[in-house]
Order: C-alpha cells, then structure tokens, then sequence
C-alpha cells in the first residue's frame, strides 16, 4: 500500500472541489502521529467531513476492529434498559447504506470504499479538541430541520475556518 501523501500541515486546510474516494491514501495502520490526526466518527456526518476536505488531508486505514451495536429502551415505567451485542454482516451493510445515503443527500458525493477507518489530518494550529468545537459550533445557528446539504455548507464553513485560523461568514 502507499504511503500517505506529504502534508505539511502548516496551518491551511483545503476544502475538495472534485475528487475520488480513490485518491484518498490507504494505509495499513493508524497514523503514528496522534495529536495530528483525528479519526472521524462513522456515520453519514463524519464521512462528509472526509468527502469535502483536501484527499491529501486524509487517510484510510483497513478496519480490523470488532464492532459492537448497542441498544437503550424505556420501559413503560422509565427504566432504561440497555444491551449490546456484536454487530454483524447485515447491521454493516445497513450503517453503510445509511451513510452513503447521506453523502448522496448532502453532496451528490459517491458511495466511498467500504471496510475503512477514516483519519483527518489537522493543521498545526489546531487541536482535535479545537477542531470538534469548531465542527459542532459552525451549525450551531441553524432553526429548523438541518437536511444534509445544509450541514455540508457548515462543514465546509468549519474546513474553511480551521484554513484560515480564524471564523468566517460561511
């Protein structure tokens, strides 16, 4: 496998105009670099972050974990009643479906590879910590529904921030 493309990190991010899931690096372990990478959730919103930054600024790494799908319910009288169980074949494929509908909705973005753990890596300046507070706040003015093509203008908001160093308009 190739090795993850150079990325200074100098503090720029870019945000992707057109690409493949292709020319995002695969490697075959996690990045030994923790404090410069941070793994992006596996859900429809992580996997846009993925899609609309620079490919250079991410990697994937075959996922050799195993998965566990946990489930809460409320009883009638409000006890909480939580289990967990091993996730299976069908459970993957359903998650994934999920998400490549997402990408769909959000960015017209194809399905991406499936069977990967997904890492972008952060400018110099910012910290995983900085960069979640800034993900989660660029929405934070929404009213309403938020579909996925708003929250891919917010995610493109946040990449631009962390460019940039500072906030912006959108």
């Amino acid at each position: 496998m190739p090795a993850a493309p150079a990325y200074s990190g100098e503090g720029r991010m870019g945000i992707a105009t057109s690409h493949t899931w292709e020319q995002v690096a695969e490697t075959a372990q996690i990045p030994n670099e923790p404090d410069r990478y941070v793994e992006l959730p596996e859900s429809g919103w992580g996997a846009l972050i993925a899609w609309l930054a620079e490919p250079a600024q991410v990697v994937r790494v075959p996922d050799g974990q195993d998965h566990v799908t946990a489930v809460s319910t409320s009883s009638g009288d409000g006890q909480m009643v939580a289990c967990s169980h091993p996730r299976d074949a069908a459970e993957d494929d359903l998650l994934n479906d999920d998400i490549d509908h997402y990408l769909r909705e959000a960015d017209a973005a194809p399905s991406r590879p499936r069977g990967y753990r997904w890492f972008l890596r952060l400018p110099v300046a910012i910290t995983e910590a900085r960069f979640w507070e800034i993900m989660n706040s660029v929405g934070a003015d929404s009213h309403g529904p938020v579909y996925p093509r708003v929250v891919a203008d917010h995610v493109r908001r946040g990449l631009r921030q962390m460019a940039g160093g500072h906030k912006t308009d959108g």
